[in-house]
């Protein structure tokens, strides 16, 4: 079984069972310097990332894309998940997204 994460689901807590993969898709626009940056903490060690991609027309500048993660849940346990949408030379984030996965 696959989750299907969004931004919409910010701060929500997401129950998957071990061995089910987990995409979470935010929306960017790299052509303005923003980016999602995950913010590492324990859970990456209950999760394990799959594959990282982009959707969208990088050749437009401004155009939007969407940025997926997908993960598989390899061991059972809670934490969360963050991801900080900032230009990466800058400490300050416009927005953040976060969920929390209940591995069972």
């Amino acid at each position: 079984m696959v989750i299907a994460i969004e931004e919409k689901d910010n701060g929500k807590v997401i129950r998957v069972k071990k061995g089910e993969r987990l995409i979470i898709s935010l929306p960017e626009n790299a052509s303005t310097g923003y980016t999602w940056l995950e913010e590492v903490g324990p859970v990456r060690n209950m999760l394990s990332l799959e594959k990282e991609e982009y959707d969208g027309n990088h050749s437009v500048i401004g155009a939007p894309s969407v940025r997926n993660w997908t993960f598989i849940a390899i061991k059972a346990g809670q934490g969360n998940i963050k991801f900080h949408y900032q230009r990466p030379w800058l400490e300050e984030a416009i927005k953040s997204f976060e969920v929390t996965v209940d591995i069972v």
